[in-house]
Formats: C-alpha cells, structure tokens, sequence
C-alpha cells in the first residue's frame, strides 16, 4: 500500500519544528544551562570543550556536544 502524496504533505505540515531547531543551541541557550556567562562558553568553545558550529553568521553548538558536557560535568 502506497501513501497519498497529498497526505504526506499534510503530515509535513502538522509537524511545522524544523530537525536542525532540535539539533543547535544558541550561545544564550548554552548560557543559560550552565548558567555561565557568554565569555566562559566561549572560552569553553577555545578550550575544545565545545565546537562552533556557523550558520551564516551566527554561532551554535550541537545540542549533542551541551548535553554530554552537561553528563560529565555532573559525574561524581
């Protein structure tokens, strides 16, 4: 059985969250996590705790990466 393609667009269009919004953090979503300022993620970012990732010209990082950072920094 085959779906309508009609009806695949109208599931597209339910579901209107863009993958890549659940993937990247803003810096003040990152900041706000940790509750740290902009100027400490960005040494983080130097320090290679955290890779920039460039989107046009914003800055993000992967939701993965502050998640993870997140479980060590929380390990005992």
């Amino acid at each position: 059985m085959t779906a309508d393609p009609d009806d695949l667009l109208e599931s597209d269009q339910q579901d209107p969250a863009p993958e890549s919004q659940s993937l990247l953090m803003t810096v003040r979503e990152v900041c706000g996590l940790f509750s740290k300022t902009r100027r400490t993620i960005e040494n983080w970012a130097r320090q290679g705790l955290l890779h920039k990732v460039r989107v046009g010209g914003s800055v993000f990082f992967r939701r993965s990466e502050v998640m993870a950072l997140i479980e060590e920094r929380n390990a005992p």
